[in-house]
């Protein structure tokens, strides 16, 4: 078991939080709650954290665990970090306006330490994130912030206003807690970018869309970054598969999105019973709806977790997570 440190991007961070122990729980690997505040968590787990950072999409940073306490505390010297040979550089952030001596607690800890300090290209760093508490812990993981910024909505070649921006993409794939080797789907795939953060961390997809436009710019979009997956053109009734493991979508919200007519209610009914019929028994949905309300249309599946964001004053998504009982 290893104690990890995750700075969390907000500024909804219950669904960053969510995400980590989902990628842990999709492993089957165990978790354990320790000292965390709302920027940061701390988790104690057996699960390797080289398999659980290249996955996140809302986590700036993992860091190895060494500290959880009062900056004075460092201040005095109270912090022993034992570092392998080579360079080190201590690096300190303040987290929501929180207070704090980083000029002292640099200077402190790279005193403390037996490596000689490099600030340009240290070959190990110390990271103390500052919020009501000081977490200090020794660099991992840093997100991948070039390769989201190049999936952005707006750089991919076809694209629509309402598309999911790709760490959120991410966020709703990983919660599905889908396990390697399984495959998920998307009936409503759009524009793709569900599919775009599934295929990038590797896992297996499958894509559906009513609307042939919607099927050739996600082919187009996939095939900008390199990657390609089976897409089909038709109802999500008849497009997807039959023992299915997982399946995530970001569903039509009956404005600019297309529902091809159907009622928003009827849409989302037909379709809890169509994903019902077609998942595994425990499989996962993670579904994006605009409203709370709708999860009374969810009937056979057992309610996981759900989490509320803010696109602009007429719009919320909600990122909900059901399991097929």
């Amino acid at each position: 078991m290893a104690e990890l440190v995750f700075e969390l991007v907000g500024p909804y961070y219950r669904l960053s939080s969510a995400e980590v122990k989902a990628v842990i729980e999709g492993k089957g690997c165990r978790w354990k709650e320790k000292g965390s505040a709302k920027e940061v968590l701390v988790l104690e787990t057996d699960c390797p954290a080289e398999y659980i950072a290249p996955r996140l999409g809302l986590t700036h940073r993992v860091l190895l665990h060494e500290y959880t306490g009062k900056q004075e505390d460092i201040i005095k010297g109270n912090l022993n970090v034992e570092l392998p040979e080579g360079s080190a550089k201590v690096e300190t952030r303040r987290i929501s306006g929180a207070e704090g001596e980083t000029q002292n607690i640099k200077e402190v800890l790279g005193d403390d330490l037996d490596n000689p300090i490099d600030l340009i290209n240290p070959d190990h760093q110390i990271v103390v994130l500052l919020t009501d508490k000081c977490h200090a812990g020794r660099f991992l993981f840093t997100s991948d912030k070039e390769g989201y910024k190049e999936r952005e909505v707006k750089n991919r070649p076809f694209f629509s206003p309402i598309s999911l921006e790709p760490r959120y993409a991410r966020a709703a794939v990983n919660l599905a807690r889908v396990k390697e080797g399984e495959t998920l789907h998307d009936p409503f795939c759009g524009t793709g970018g569900i599919l775009l953060e599934a295929l990038d961390i590797g896992l297996r997809a499958s894509g559906g869309d009513i609307d042939e436009n919607m099927v050739q710019g996600c082919k187009m979009n996939l095939k900008e970054f390199g990657f390609g997956c089976p897409l089909e053109v038709g109802d999500m009734g008849n497009t997807i598969p039959y023992e299915l493991d997982n399946i995530v979508t970001d569903p039509p919200y009956g404005r600019a999105a297309s529902t091809s007519g159907e009622n928003i209610v009827s849409l989302y009914k037909r379709f809890f019973r169509v994903a019902k019929d077609r998942l595994k028994k425990g499989g996962y949905l993670s579904v994006i709806l605009p409203d709370k309300k709708y999860m009374d249309t969810a009937e056979g599946f057992r309610f996981v977790e759900g989490y509320r964001t803010k696109v602009h004053s007429s719009l919320e998504r909600h990122y909900l997570v059901f399991q097929k009982i």
